[in-house]
């Protein structure tokens, strides 16, 4: 890569961490170019070189991040690598997810996860839901979806206190329970 691509990555680096700073203390609609500019020590030429607004970096930003979760989950051949492996993704960059999808930064951050989870998710537990009809299927299927994003959220809003591994076998086992539960009849669809 050239120098020019690493200032690139850099510049964007700076501004992603200021904006987070900030992101830490105010809403979203209430942090400016000017101040974002001042804590990352540029000036607005460089910040309107890589971004048109303050919506537009948030916009940039969580498009990365959820390319990133739907990348994870192509790579992973199972449910339960996936759900780890997005975990220990989101414990590596902590501040960008409790900051982001904080009540200051967009409060549908983790709708957007949960849609890009199903997304991927859905072909590697299709094989799991075929005797189910297809509305059977995506009403389980969203289910256990938000209910995954609602148990993502609130690790990562307290803190990721539970190591990725425990939190990701919840996950699978609160998966199975309910597709067993409707499978044996215990649960009516």
């Amino acid at each position: 890569m050239s120098n020019t691509d690493a200032r690139v990555r850099y510049t964007r680096m700076v501004i992603e961490k200021s904006f987070l700073k900030l992101l830490e203390k105010k809403p979203v609609n209430r942090i400016t170019v000017t101040e974002l500019c001042q804590m990352a020590e540029i000036n607005r030429a460089t910040f309107y070189k890589h971004y048109l607004d303050i919506p537009d970096l948030l916009e940039k930003m969580e498009g990365k991040m959820l390319g990133d979760i739907r990348a994870l989950f192509r790579k992973c051949g199972d449910i339960q690598k996936a759900f780890l492996t997005m975990l220990q993704y989101a414990k590596e960059d902590f501040e960008k997810y409790a900051f982001l999808g904080s009540e200051n930064g967009d409060r549908e951050l983790f709708s957007k996860i949960c849609d890009a989870c199903f997304e991927s998710a859905y072909p590697m537990t299709e094989t799991n839901l075929l005797q189910f009809d297809n509305w059977q299927r995506e009403t389980l299927h969203a289910y256990i979806t938000y209910g995954i994003a609602g148990i993502m959220k609130s690790w990562i809003m307290n803190g990721m206190a539970q190591p990725p591994e425990r939190v990701a076998n919840i996950m699978v086992s609160l998966c199975k329970v309910v597709i067993d539960g409707v499978r044996e009849g215990r649960v009516a669809l």
